[in-house]
């Protein structure tokens, strides 16, 4: 029975200190992102938005450089309101479609 187990096979590689040096494909490596950009999602985008303690905007994707913060924050809350999700600790976020987060962005939205 002992005859078939399979040796335990690792991708992991030592180096001579001992410390564990793993082989990650570059698919899943950490990539340090702008935060002023917002997330696309296949066709939507998502925009997060964290409050301070006060309910200022502490931080929001996607800022037009037209826009401060709060007033990006307005104007998603006035054309987009019920796309936004409430999230714990003075977080949440905002899932648009590409093309409503185009026609909010833009300099003079209709």
């Amino acid at each position: 029975m002992e005859d078939d187990v399979q040796p335990n096979v690792s991708s992991e590689v030592s180096t001579e200190a001992g410390h564990v040096v793993a082989n990650i494909p570059a698919a899943v490596e950490p990539v340090e992102k702008d935060a002023s950009a917002a997330t696309a999602v296949g066709d939507g985008v998502i925009i997060m938005v964290r409050f301070r303690p006060d309910t200022t905007v502490w931080e929001i994707n996607g800022l037009p450089a037209h826009l401060d913060k709060q007033a990006w924050y307005k104007l998603l809350c006035q054309r987009a309101g019920d796309k936004y999700e409430t999230r714990a600790g003075g977080r949440g976020y905002f899932r648009l479609t590409r093309e409503q987060f185009e026609a909010i962005a833009a300099r003079n939205p209709n």
